[in-house]
């Protein structure tokens, strides 16, 4: 298990969320920031100390991320602090000037062509051991930060459904006619939830608040419904399957929701 720092673009968030899912199957601890507020001392002292106490700095490559002052400034505490790093291209992007210093001679793992293929390269990567790794490929020999990397064990991919399974921060991509975004939603112990829905179009976003009360009902080992009873007095209600210990599935809607660290 391996403790994780996800610099990335607010803006993919939505994109990135099968990565923590399957980063966090594996068993891994992952930092990822999925605060609105973005600002403050307090908040920039929490981010210094997530980078630092990392053991692997995964930076997101996007055409949004390399335009982000936040995600340079956390690449500079990285190589300050001489934490191994990790790049992945979300989009297929020419690496500005900025960083190609830092990123000169490490190995990057490619999402961009098969989002599915390289996300098992990525996760194998962090699985093999030091031989293994440094057998892989010239690019490894010639890094040295790739070569400590931890081995994982991987849970069981369909885990029977509970009540307990179901609390946590559940992410939903959304693209409608153009338009990108998401929605967050935070199931408490308690039976109530609250988060956040959110839409993006030519870089403009409009984000709306939800809470309420929600119920679950167990239907078979690996499917249950769920009912949401919204404070403004509206209900909603579908039948889920689960797909994995952090990715379940809408029936009715056809849609897969991830669970993401809140």
């Amino acid at each position: 298990m391996a403790k994780l720092f996800l610099s990335y673009s607010r803006k993919d968030l939505s994109r990135i969320a099968p990565i923590i899912a399957g980063l966090k199957s594996a068993g891994h601890t992952i930092w990822v920031d999925v605060d609105d507020e973005r600002a403050g001392e307090q908040w920039r002292k929490q981010i210094v100390e997530a980078i630092e106490s990392s053991e692997r700095f995964l930076l997101i490559l996007s055409d949004s991320s390399i335009t982000t002052g936040n995600v340079r400034r956390e690449l500079d505490i990285a190589v300050d602090s001489d934490i191994p790093i990790l790049p992945i291209d979300l989009d297929q992007i020419n690496v500005p000037p900025e960083m190609k210093y830092q990123l000169a001679g490490i190995q990057r793992i490619d999402l961009s062509k098969d989002f599915e293929t390289g996300l098992d390269s990525l996760l194998t990567l962090l699985e093999n051991k030091k031989g293994a790794i440094q057998e892989s490929t010239t690019v490894c020999d010639q890094n040295h930060h790739l070569t400590n990397a931890i081995p994982l064990t991987f849970a069981d991919p369909i885990p029977e459904v509970t009540r307990q399974f179901v609390i946590g921060r559940w992410l939903v991509e959304q693209k409608i006619a153009g338009i990108e975004g998401g929605s967050f939603i935070d199931y408490l112990d308690n039976g109530n939830f609250s988060g956040r829905q959110e839409t993006f179009m030519d870089g403009r976003g409009e984000r709306l608040h939800v809470s309420g009360e929600w119920n679950f009902t167990k239907l078979a080992k690996d499917q249950f419904r769920m009912i949401l009873k919204f404070d403004d007095g509206h209900q909603w209600q579908s039948t889920f399957s689960v797909v994995g210990h952090d990715r379940i599935h809408n029936m009715d809607e056809n849609y897969d929701a991830v669970r993401v660290p809140n």
